[in-house]
């Protein structure tokens, strides 16, 4: 007997068939993280016939003292993998505005500089000293000059968010309410609570990187992969293929 009024179980989340996806987290400077991790995808790909796409969830730069080394490095292009897909981070955000701003605003730098961007300057060769100094648009221009034209196109060619199957990939999250097609960049790259705590489905998994937790932070809804590479020394990949997840980190 058919009861039509039963609730069907909901499928997991999928990626198309012939598919494995690796979302990497936040590097923030952290380019021997970065390589150790791109050979353990090298090691998981043997024998995989299918497609590979690696897509990174932003923050590339700041914090870690390579910023430079890990731009260069993805500069080069996939392998391993087929396809390498670029996310927009805070703090990519705050390296490209910084570096566009027509009429610099020293408050808005200085808050760059003291949550990484510092580091992240002197991984281009920019002198301490001038980067702490008074002269923050000196700072800026030295920064201009020594970032090769590769790099600087790497930042403009950045994603806010990117889909694949039933997965939605961001940076930070998504705005809860706020349909998919309408989501501002501010929210995929700097929510925090309001996307955390919701609990509810956004339609896809979410697959998100910003708020560091000490392992894959695995949710009904929503999966957070930022372990803390610059704290911990754990840089960490979702692996994604067909209803299956499962983790490989430094």
């Amino acid at each position: 007997m058919k009861f039509p009024f039963a609730r069907k179980k909901k499928k997991p989340p999928a990626v198309p068939d012939g598919v494995r996806v690796y979302a990497i987290g936040d590097i923030h400077g952290m380019s021997n993280l970065l390589e150790k991790l791109l050979k353990k995808i090298t090691k998981d790909l043997k024998g995989f016939e299918g497609r590979a796409e690696l897509v990174f969830l932003g923050d590339y730069v700041d914090r870690g003292p390579d910023s430079a080394q890990v731009i260069a490095r993805l500069c080069e292009g996939p392998g391993p993998g087929d396809t390498w897909t670029f996310l927009k981070g805070n703090h990519d955000a705050f390296l490209s505005s910084t570096m566009a701003a027509e009429k610099l605003k020293e408050r808005y730098y200085r808050a760059w500089v003291d949550q990484g961007g510092a580091e992240a300057m002197m991984s281009w060769g920019v002198r301490r000293g001038l980067i702490h100094g008074d002269d923050p648009e000196a700072a800026v221009e030295a920064l201009k000059a020594a970032m090769p034209k590769a790099h600087r196109k790497f930042f403009r060619k950045l994603k806010p968010s990117h889909r694949i199957g039933d997965y939605m990939f961001v940076h930070a999250g998504v705005r809860p309410h706020v349909p998919l097609e309408e989501q501002q960049e501010k929210d995929l790259l700097w929510i925090r609570d309001d996307f955390l705590d919701h609990g509810k489905s956004f339609g896809p998994h979410i697959v998100h990187g910003h708020t560091i937790t000490p392992d894959v932070d695995g949710q009904k809804h929503r999966t957070g992969v930022d372990t803390g590479a610059y704290r911990t020394g754990t840089l960490t990949a979702l692996v994604l293929e067909g209803t299956e997840r499962r983790a490989i980190s430094t």
